[in-house]
């Protein structure tokens, strides 16, 4: 019995400080009301969401859109915008209460982001231009650290914490990843990040060993390759 109690405190201290813990070991910044408005009106409008019955015509759209992009860097800016609207649909489920479904959407914003970066390395493969368009992206990707702080700023309450376990921590570290990978392409750019920054720093405490990776938030076998202009 004193086992079992023992494992449900511990269950409570661990979700009750699950903001406290993404928030500062990966440096999501506190945003205010009015920067969440603000990066929820620059992410393209949401008509449906998941669940509702015609959400799949929309997700059908975006397919046939995305097969008449005309090459990989094109691809890689809409995946871009995708993964924008997957990650407002989440904010949104959230708002609603639906952590289940937010969680879901948020294991597909983690599928398309992963999508923009392939593409954007493939483009690079194809020695397609890239660079005049990082820019723009990175500003767009500062939309979507907004809005995982705002996700988190929604479900300060232990239940709604769980739910969405373990997808938003993979969610952001899709999106940390993706940053230094556009970062490979403009060295500069992760610099705009409060989460690459927190990353970094990350790297600098936790022995090579252990991480094994470029920055403690990255698959293993991800490099910096050499830009081809």
């Amino acid at each position: 019995m004193r086992f079992v109690f023992a494992c449900l405190i511990a269950v409570f201290v661990l979700f009750s400080n699950l903001h406290a813990v993404l928030a500062g070991n990966l440096g999501l910044p506190d945003v205010s009301e009015g920067q969440i408005q603000e990066a929820e009106g620059k992410i393209v409008p949401v008509r449906f969401l998941p669940g509702e019955p015609l959400y799949f015509a929309i997700l059908a759209k975006e397919f046939v859109n995305k097969i008449f992009q005309p090459s990989s860097a094109k691809r890689a800016e809409f995946d871009l915008v995708l993964s924008g609207k997957r990650l407002k649909e989440a904010y949104l489920l959230v708002l609603r209460g639906d952590t289940v479904a937010a969680s879901s959407t948020l294991d597909r914003y983690s599928q398309q982001i992963t999508k923009m970066t392939d593409s954007l390395q493939k483009a690079r493969s194809q020695n397609q231009e890239v660079v005049p368009a990082v820019d723009g992206m990175a500003q767009n990707m500062q939309n979507h650290e907004i809005l995982f702080s705002a996700i988190l700023k929604k479900t300060k309450d232990t239940k709604s914490a769980a739910g969405l376990e373990p997808a938003f921590p993979n969610a952001l570290k899709s999106f940390v990843k993706a940053i230094f990978m556009i970062n490979t392409i403009k060295p500069g750019v992760k610099d705009r990040f409060k989460t690459a920054t927190a990353s970094a720093q990350l790297k600098k405490t936790v022995p090579v060993e252990e991480t094994d990776t470029d920055t403690p938030l990255l698959s293993p076998g991800v490099k910096p390759r050499r830009i081809i202009y």
